[in-house]
């Protein structure tokens, strides 16, 4: 029964109020993207309840310590820190739950007292035990959060101010990662300070005392890089000479492309494309090159350039010189040799079928007994293999023929290829002929019978030899060379795919006059010229016509489709908090509803000053009161500038003032809780009751429990909880009031049962104690048996007593009355020996105080005595497991005498009964 839920509460109050301020530290995580972050030695002091560092040093003019209670109890505590000059301030207080570890800051240099007092219950006197913190002071950092890199303007990162006077008591070391495995630079002083990075990226520095103060070791990171994202595509990052790369972007974006080979300054422009192609017209000799994109961002005045590289990997080089021509037609006395350049694994003249194998640098072979002809000479290094041809020609023969090269046509989406004709002047001949091209691979063979003109078609640009063998014995002509000039498809690229937001500029700068022609998909067409732009927004298939202005020029017109996908949905994106702790220090990361995290670019701004201080998908705000700006963008995709998300980031309510109150009422303490400000924050309330025992009791949990009542003495205390966002709580108040005896008429003092005898034996009547009024009532047709003082009832059952105290609280108690002198028991009629299931046992009615057993056998001789003085109510008592001193007695049927008493009732029956043993 729960006697304080019958009344309501009067507002009669007597109100006792302890409010709980703190003067909580920020707290700061490590964390990879954390532009400073100090570090600390920790010497760990294990006192007697708490641990945490003993020195530490200033960093950015502050020092951080974690200190943590080893064994936390559920009492209260409180955090104390004595300052330099002997002040103490609080600095947190409240239940182990949600400061068993804290972080204070520190901001000037000294030595500090960590204090921790420890409370049982809200009036025990404290346990404190402390520690010493040593503060010194550490090196003064300047890196910034992030560096933007723009263009080639390669940003100097500096850990310290060049002019600080410390900067020669450390050494700086530099690294690509956070746990210092990938070091660039180690350098101390100013050698060390300054760090020019190579790529874009996170850098980290730590910083490390040269003398004996270890402990003031600091680290600090920053991102380097441009403001804009994007990635090459590259088909290829090795080639050999002669072959081509095409290098384009993962994101549809405009741009001036460049080259350069690795280690010379000036840059060779390639113009403005969405991707180049790039072979031994840029790439004239082997090595590594460098292949820039400057993007154009309207948003940003700092060009974003990144740079990529190819390296061109040497093919086999040699010389061929003729050492005798043939003297005449169909002489095997002509010979050349090869001079090897550089170490060779492989050489072979093709039309001899003579394998010369591997060949050091510097090698000459000869190759002789050769008629008039063009040799192939096939040649392979360890990287690249090539081939070069050799023209032996007579010492003397007449120049048969005649060669007009045409260049190259324009055939749309085609091979552009031009033709040669070559003409016999002396007549007609009959023989067989090849064509051979020294960069293009292509080998012709024909024949012409009785005919003094060839034209063979097809032949793209390039340098071609012309070979010609008669039929008869006359002499060949000489061997010789032409070359077909060249026309190349329109400079201009675009992306297979692009993927756009809503709209999209497609930009068509080119340093070539070109008219554009775009066909939609819904067959309708846009044109522009270059440096013009063709606004799409149509999903789907698109076919670019790009031609150029003068039809005279080396270029042709070409047509370059693409696919158009438009995203769904602008990017939804938000942000939470994923982690905070009970000052308010809070871990951010950014949502994204219709993009997996792995597609997205994330950029946190400060917007007061528009600088990029995140680039992770999770970000670390520092400083209260600052509103930082979240934008998300599809990775790969045109921009599609959504709008900046603004979160102010506020430091939260640490404490509330809060009172407690109570008024007592018939026996009942009604406990009011009060909150004068910032009562919204409160989540959520626990109630506690510290008993004069020692021990203590929760009450009641949940939200909005501003009252409570019970009827008991004790402290009562009340701690209140605010919803952290990333989920738990922090305390926020805890108050606390002590209740003592009250002098009010107690209720009445009623056992849960009662005996009486139906036999008429002289039970004492039933007492209640003084009160104005009795009314005693038989709840078995709640019929009223009684109004006086005392009560004495005349049969079982259930009753409850009404009484009226002098003060006009009304009791109310419920009891019941069984019939002690009608006695119930139980035992079996059998039993088998040594079987625990089924043994000797007796149970009693509720009343026996004493039972006693007699066993005897048909001789009339005991054998088996109990007594059992401990009557538990329904418990067997008297178990027997038929032996004697450990032996079975005989099977067969035994007299059972059983004696129950309460001589306090003047209860004394004696039952008989027989059992029968089996073994």
């Amino acid at each position: 029964m729960k006697p304080y839920c019958q009344f309501p509460k009067r507002n009669i109050w007597m109100i006792l109020s302890w409010i709980f301020f703190t003067l909580p530290p920020l707290l700061t995580w490590g964390y990879v993207k954390n532009p400073i972050k100090p570090e600390t030695t920790y010497s760990t002091i294990n006192a007697a309840e708490f641990t945490g560092p003993t020195d530490l040093c200033l960093v950015l003019g502050l020092a951080i310590g974690d200190y943590s209670i080893s064994s936390p109890s559920s009492g209260e505590y409180t955090w104390l820190l004595q300052e330099p000059d002997g002040n103490t301030t609080t600095v947190a207080k409240g239940g182990a739950g949600s400061i068993s570890t804290i972080q204070i800051r520190y901001t000037k240099t000294g030595t500090y007292q960590v204090i921790l007092e420890e409370r049982l219950n809200p009036t025990a006197p404290p346990t404190t035990t402390s520690i010493a913190v040593e503060v010194s002071s550490g090196p003064t950092i300047i890196l910034k959060p992030d560096y933007l890199v723009c263009g080639e303007n390669i940003p100097t990162l500096q850990a310290m101010d060049s002019s600080d006077s410390d900067l020669g008591k450390y050494e700086f070391t530099w690294a690509r990662d956070e746990e210092f495995s990938s070091v660039v630079k180690v350098g101390v002083g100013s050698t060390g300070n300054e760090f020019i990075p190579n790529d874009e990226g996170f850098y980290y520095v730590r910083l490390t005392p040269t003398g004996s103060n270890a402990v003031c070791q600091a680290t600090a990171s920053t991102y380097v890089g441009p403001p804009v994202d994007f990635r090459f595509v590259q088909n290829n990052e090795e080639i050999c000479e002669e072959e081509t790369v095409r290098i384009g972007l993962d994101t549809p974006i405009s741009g001036r492309w460049w080259y350069r080979l690795q280690g010379e300054a000036d840059k060779i422009e390639l113009g403005s494309s969405y991707a180049v192609t790039l072979g031994n017209t840029q790439f004239t000799e082997s090595g590594v090159y460098e292949i820039g994109f400057i993007a154009n961002d309207p948003d940003y005045s700092c060009p974003s350039e990144r740079i990529t590289t190819v390296r061109v990997k040497e093919g086999p080089k040699l010389e061929t010189a003729d050492i005798i021509r043939p003297t005449v037609c169909g002489a095997n006395d002509g010979s050349f040799k090869i001079i090897v350049e550089k170490d060779l694994i492989a050489l072979r003249v093709s039309e001899l079928n003579l394998d010369l194998g591997a060949q050091p640098a510097g090698a000459e072979i000869t190759v002789p007994d050769l008629e008039a002809g063009v040799y192939t000479i096939e040649a392979a290094n360890t990287e690249c293999e090539g081939f070069s041809f050799h023209a032996l020609n007579l010492s003397a023969s007449l120049d048969e023929t005649e060669i007009v090269p045409y260049k190259e046509e324009c055939i749309l989406n085609g091979t552009n290829v031009g033709k040669v004709e070559i003409t016999f002047p002396n007549g007609d001949v009959t023989g067989e002929y090849r064509i051979l091209s020294g960069n293009s691979g292509i080998s012709i063979y024909g024949r012409i019978e009785d005919g003094d003109f060839l034209t063979v078609d097809d032949l793209p640009g390039g340098i071609y030899f012309f070979d010609f063998e008669h039929d008869g014995n006359e002499c060949h002509p000489l061997i010789k060379t032409f070359q077909i000039d060249r026309r190349r498809d329109v400079p201009f690229y675009l992306p297979e795919v692009i993927n756009i937001c809503e709209t999209y500029d497609l930009d068509l700068q080119s340093d070539i006059g070109l008219i554009f022609t775009l066909t939609q998909p819904d067959g309708t067409d846009l044109t522009a010229s270059s440096g013009g732009s063709l606004a799409v927004s149509q999903e789907g298939l698109h076919s670019l016509y790009i031609e150029p202005i003068d039809p005279d020029s080396d270029y042709c017109a070409v047509v370059r489709e693409f696919t158009l996908d438009v995203l769904d949905s602008q990017v939804i994106f938000d942000y939470e908090v994923v982690e905070e702790n009970c000052a308010g220090g809070q871990r951010w990361s950014a949502t994204v509803e219709n993009l997996s995290s792995e597609d997205a670019i994330f950029r946190w701004y400060n917007s007061s000053s528009g600088e990029i201080v995140g680039r992770s998908q999770e970000f670390l705000p520092a400083e209260f009161g600052e509103v930082y700006q979240l934008t998300v963008q599809p990775r790969g995709m045109a921009a599609c500038h959504p709008a900046p998300l603004d979160i102010q980031f506020t430091q939260p309510i640490l404490n509330v003032p809060a009172e407690l109150s109570s008024e007592e009422e018939c026996g009942v303490y009604f406990l009011n809780l009060e909150v004068s400000e910032n009562e919204d924050q409160v989540t959520w309330i626990e109630w506690f009751l510290f008993l004069e025992d020692g021990s203590n009791e929760k009450l009641a949990e949940g939200t909005g429990l501003y009252e409570l009542s019970d009827d008991r003495e004790g402290i009562y205390e009340a701690i209140l909880y605010r919803d952290k966002q990333s989920g738990d709580r922090c305390e926020i108040a805890r108050v606390h009031i002590p209740i003592e005896a009250s002098v009010s008429t107690p209720r009445p003092d009623m056992e849960d049962s009662y005996p009486f005898c139906s036999k008429g034996n002289g039970i004492p009547a039933i007492g209640a104690g003084e009160y104005e009024s009795y009314t005693w009532r038989y709840l078995t047709g709640d019929v009223i048996v009684g109004t006086d003082q005392t009560f004495n009832p005349s049969q079982a059952g259930r009753y409850e007593l009404t009484v009226l105290s002098v003060e006009g609280c009304i009791y109310t108690e419920e009891f019941r009355v069984y019939d002690v002198c009608d006695v119930d028991y139980v035992f079996p009629n059998a039993m088998i020996v040594g079987d625990q299931n089924r043994d000797f046992r007796v149970t009693v009615s509720e009343g026996v105080s004493e039972a006693e057993l007699y066993v005897f056998n048909s001789t009339g001789e005991l054998i088996h005595h109990d007594l059992e003085t401990e009557i538990g109510f329904q418990s067997p008592i008297l178990i027997w497991d038929g032996a004697i001193n450990g032996k079975p007695v005989p099977q067969g049927t035994y007299a059972v005498v059983l004696i129950l008493k309460n001589p306090e009732y003047g209860l004394d029956e004696k039952v008989t009964g027989s059992l029968l043993v089996l073994e």
